[in-house]
């Protein structure tokens, strides 16, 4: 199976993949500093906990703060700390991503016009 494949039975596989990436850019420092930016939202008692970036993504993503369709959040904390290349990792992921929608919307217009198109021929030849 391609991974554009397996892109299609894991549905957020790519924003998983992203987050991965985006991670690796993050430093300690970065972290802290999310952590405090987000001290209305992280008890205490949770920020000693998350020490990585993927851990505070995930402590995040089971807030409803960020996810696979809500990365402004994320975004804005970024543009906050004075990380462009941060944010435009995030904006570069999401027009990567509507533009694959936008493609597979158009494929499967015109899968169903063939289909009809097809369908149309056969009840005409048939009668």
């Amino acid at each position: 199976m391609t991974m554009d494949g397996v892109n299609k039975c894991i549905p957020d596989l790519e924003y998983r993949v992203f987050m991965l990436k985006l991670s690796r850019q993050i430093t300690t420092q970065d972290i802290a500093e999310l952590k405090y930016l987000l001290s209305s939202l992280i008890p205490e008692s949770k920020k000693e906990s998350l020490k990585t970036a993927l851990e505070l993504f995930r402590y995040l993503e089971m807030l409803l703060f960020v996810g696979a369709n809500n990365l402004a959040n994320l975004k804005e904390l970024f543009r906050r700390m004075d990380k462009p290349e941060l944010c435009q990792m995030i904006t570069k992921f999401i027009q990567d991503r509507n533009t694959r929608t936008v493609e597979s919307f158009k494929e499967f217009v015109m899968r169903m016009f063939r289909r009809s198109v097809n369908w149309f021929l056969i009840q005409v030849r048939g009668h």
